[in-house]
């Protein structure tokens, strides 16, 4: 991960950024409890079609998810240099598969939005906001709804 240091006393929302399907997103950096390479993954049968499967990490059993999929982006080629996020909800360890991590920065509450109404209801009911820095467009994930088992 290339990540800049981070100033502890710098104003607004540190986020950690991460690409799926060649656009940027984000994700709240302190629900992120650490970031992994691609280890061993076990299929699981009838599971969910966004479930990777099963990952080993150090003695604890991680559900691997694959985040473009659960987004209904194009689901993403597992390759050694994707990265896991691993996150903790709800007593459980999980991870979030992504094509690669970019920074963890602090981010401006003047250049955060809400998303435009015309996003597709699927992907809207995971994007919490909208951050514009210079060119760059990220779009934030709301851990929770993410991470949410639902009816799919």
């Amino acid at each position: 991960m290339t990540a800049h240091a981070v100033q502890k006393d710098a104003p607004g929302v540190l986020i950690t950024t991460f690409s799926l399907s060649g656009a940027m997103f984000g994700m709240d950096a302190m629900r992120i409890q650490e970031i992994v390479g691609v280890g061993e993954i076990t299929q699981v049968h009838h599971a969910p079609d966004f479930i990777v499967g099963l990952m080993n990490l150090r003695g604890k059993i991680v559900t691997i998810i694959d985040l473009a999929k659960r987004l209904d982006l194009a689901s993403q080629e597992i390759m050694q240099d994707n990265r896991v996020l691993i996150v903790e909800w709800m007593g459980e360890y999980l991870g979030l598969l992504v094509e690669n991590v970019f920074d963890v920065i602090h981010i401006d509450p003047d250049g955060i939005s809400q998303p435009p109404e015309n996003i597709q209801e699927a992907q809207g009911k995971y994007i919490e906001r909208m951050y514009q820095d210079g060119k760059r467009l990220i779009t934030i994930l709301d851990a929770d709804a993410v991470l949410a088992e639902d009816e799919q």
